[in-house]
């Protein structure tokens, strides 16, 4: 993790399971704010943690609380469940009530895979989303979480 005092890092883009900050070269230094604001306005679980585990807690919500107001309140929202997943998996899940398999795959999360993998396992979850019919571009994006989840240490 990143001291506090750390301002520019090289950029090491394959850290990052998506590729905000395509306009930039790898290892090119980047102001660590930049990188934690690019990935909280289009942020997934994966990015999450790894935000979490570079630059911590404090400073990624640092930047989440100057964002708010440019923000939707859903995707504000969002990032604020995600981040709470990363930090208290436990506490989030008995916080949030449990959606039911096909609501899970319908609207992918980390967090809901993650949860649904406690009650089955990754086979049983594509084979009932294979039932559903979901588009391989669906399926590609749920074989990625439930591969995720084991890289997780919860």
């Amino acid at each position: 993790m990143y001291s506090l005092k750390t301002k520019r890092i090289k950029l090491k883009k394959e850290l990052f399971a998506s590729s905000i900050l395509w306009s930039i070269q790898d290892g090119d230094m980047v102001s660590i704010n930049k990188i934690i604001a690019a990935y909280l306005t289009s942020l997934n679980q994966q990015d999450a943690f790894t935000l979490i585990k570079l630059f911590g807690e404090k400073r990624v919500l640092v930047v989440l609380s100057k964002l708010e107001k440019y923000t939707s309140a859903q995707d504000y929202q969002e990032a604020m469940d995600q981040i709470f997943y990363v930090l208290h998996p436990e506490e989030y899940r008995s916080r949030v009530p449990q959606k039911s398999v096909q609501d899970i795959l319908s609207n992918l999360t980390q967090r809901d895979i993650d949860t649904l993998l406690l009650s089955m396992n990754g086979e049983e979850i594509l084979a009932y989303a294979h039932e559903l019919n979901l588009s391989g571009t669906h399926l590609y994006y749920l074989k990625q979480l439930i591969r995720f989840n084991k890289k997780i240490p919860l």
